[in-house]
C-alpha cells in the first residue's frame, strides 16, 4: 500500500458539520452521531458504543466500577456543548432517573472536559475512547444505566474508497469495536 504523500487531518466538528464536508467530498470519512440524511454515505453499519462516568481520583466515587446515575444528583459536572447529542443523551437520561447534577462548566471537546475533570473541577460522561487516554489522571467508571453512544462512518458518497482509506477505516472500526 502506497503511503508516500499522504496527508493526514483530524477536524473535530458537529454531526451536521462533518456530514457536510463528507457530503461534499471534502474528507475521505467522517464519524458522527447518526443523521437520517446520512443514509447513502455509510461506510460501514451503525454501532452503539458505550459511555464512562470520568471522575477526578480524589473523588468519592473513584474506587467504584459502576455508578448509578441518581448517585450523581447535586454533584458538579462538566458538559458537552449542546450541538453535540452525547449531551441530549446524558441529560435524559438524568432526567429520567431524578437526578440533577450542578453544571459547572460546557466544552466543544470530550477532550478538554477530561482534562477539566482530571484537575479537580467536576465529572463528565464521555465516550470511552477518549476517557481511555487518561489513564491514571482520571478515575472512569461503568454508568448504570448505561448510556449508550450511537455511532455512523461516513464517505463521500459515489466515490471509490481508497485502500488506504479502506485500511484506515478497519483501525477505527476495530477500535471503536473494542469500547462498545
Amino acid at each position: 500500500m502506497q503511503t508516500e504523500g499522504l496527508r493526514i487531518a483530524m477536524t473535530v466538528a458537529s454531526s451536521i458539520e462533518v456530514h457536510e464536508l463528507v457530503q461534499s467530498a471534502q474528507v475521505d470519512l467522517g464519524v458522527i452521531h447518526p443523521l437520517t440524511s446520512a443514509e447513502g454515505m455509510l461506510a460501514a453499519p451503525a454501532f452503539e458504543m458505550c459511555s464512562v462516568l470520568a471522575l477526578p481520583p480524589r473523588h468519592r466515587l473513584a474506587r467504584r466500577r459502576k455508578v448509578d446515575l441518581r448517585e450523581l444528583d447535586g454533584e458538579p459536572q462538566v458538559v458537552l456543548g449542546r450541538q453535540y447529542r452525547l449531551r441530549d443523551l446524558v441529560e435524559d437520561a438524568f432526567a429520567q432517573h431524578g437526578a440533577t447534577p450542578m453544571v459547572v462548566a460546557e466544552t466543544q471537546s470530550a477532550a478538554a472536559a477530561c482534562e477539566m475533570v482530571s484537575e479537580g473541577l467536576g465529572f463528565t460522561i464521555v465516550d470511552a475512547v477518549t476517557a481511555g487516554s487518561y489513564t491514571g489522571r482520571l478515575a472512569l467508571a461503568e454508568l448504570s444505566p448505561r448510556v449508550g453512544i450511537p455511532v455512523q462512518v461516513l464517505a463521500p458518497p459515489g466515490r471509490p474508497t481508497s485502500a488506504v482509506t479502506a485500511r484506515f477505516l478497519d483501525l477505527l472500526l476495530a477500535e471503536f469495536h473494542a469500547f462498545t
